[in-house]
């Protein structure tokens, strides 16, 4: 039953949802191919378990799950605000204050990290451009 109050998503931002969804499930993927599990908080009580890591990302496994979550959450905020264009590169400066910051406070401040963090902001701000101009 469709009501008439319920606005429809357009397809620009389902499709930016969608490929942040993809997004995020590679990530995931590099954490179960290629990480410690121990050092991911989702698969931790799993560890016991791991099979033995491969290294299917290579070297890349270091720093994409980086890119990949800032890319995917600022992507699917984005989506979100899609009718505010230029909230756009708003979102992408405060997903990267937010990681930087969840970078500090956890003890763990790698620089690769914070390049994958800014470089996953500027692809989804880069990722949003074409759709924006065709609408």
């Amino acid at each position: 039953m469709h009501t008439g109050s319920m606005r429809r998503r357009a397809p620009v931002e389902v499709l930016l949802a969608g490929t942040a969804v993809g997004a995020l499930l590679l990530g995931v993927l590099v954490y179960l191919l290629d990480r410690d599990w121990t050092s991911a908080l989702f698969l931790s009580a799993f560890s016991a378990h791991q099979p033995e890591q491969s290294a299917v990302f290579g070297p890349a496994g270091e720093w994409l799950p980086s890119l990949l979550h800032a890319c995917a959450f600022s992507m699917l905020i984005m989506a979100a605000l899609w009718p505010w264009p230029r909230s756009r590169a708003w979102v992408c400066l405060g997903w990267f204050s937010i990681a930087a910051v969840l970078e500090v406070t956890y003890g763990q401040l790698d620089p690769r990290d914070l390049v994958a963090t800014a470089g996953g902001c500027l692809l989804a701000y880069a990722l949003t451009i074409i759709p924006r101009k065709s609408t």
